[in-house]
């Protein structure tokens, strides 16, 4: 070992090193008052290992059964006599990706929909950003459709947001919002 510490020497050239301040301070407490010391210690070495049990603990929970929101973006508008824009609709599942692999996974859809409001209309609990004229409705109790009043505009971003309040209290959404995108509007030229 001393042979290559020597040729490391002539190499590299030799490194010394000194205490940083709070080093020799923690040395001279292990000497001078060593109870002390050993107290500090200890109780951090209990801190770190509460620390690292409860989070080892944590993670041998099983997760939570997440919902979420599976938006079905609705296409243009066909050009015919008459036309009427697509619906919006919006299926509320169970999202299963989170769980262990051990864990129970819910069969069925979820049910969402306050009793209240099944197969109602909304004024409040969603919204759609950039604003569009039209009506919320609930079909059942997983399904939320809006009715567009006017026509979507092609390639647009929207975003749907929920209040909590349009839900039951057991149901626990991934997200409260989700964004979705209208088709592109596209040319295609035929035969001339």
């Amino acid at each position: 070992m001393n042979i290559l510490l020597r040729v490391m020497e002539r190499v590299v050239g030799s490194f010394s090193w000194s205490a940083p301040p709070w080093l020799a301070a923690l040395g001279r407490c292990r000497k001078e008052r060593p109870r002390i010391f050993w107290g500090w210690l200890m109780l951090a070495l209990l801190l770190v290992a509460g620390g690292v049990a409860g989070t080892l603990y944590y993670l041998s929970l099983p997760r939570p059964v997440l919902i979420s929101a599976s938006i079905e973006a609705p296409g243009l508008t066909p050009n015919v006599e008459n036309p009427k824009p697509q619906n919006l609709t919006i299926e509320f599942e169970y999202d299963l990706s989170g769980l262990k692999p051990e864990q129970e996974r819910p069969a069925g859809r979820p049910s969402v929909a306050r009793i209240d409001l099944v197969d109602k209309a909304l004024k409040t609990g969603v919204s759609l950003s950039p604003a569009l004229p039209g009506q919320w409705r609930w079909q059942g109790d997983r399904t939320l459709v809006f009715t567009p009043q006017q026509e979507w505009p092609a390639g647009t971003e929207f975003t749907v947001k929920f209040e909590k309040s349009l839900f039951v209290e057991e149901a626990r959404l991934k997200s409260l919002s989700y964004p979705f995108v209208t088709p592109a509007f596209t040319v295609t030229l035929g035969e001339l």
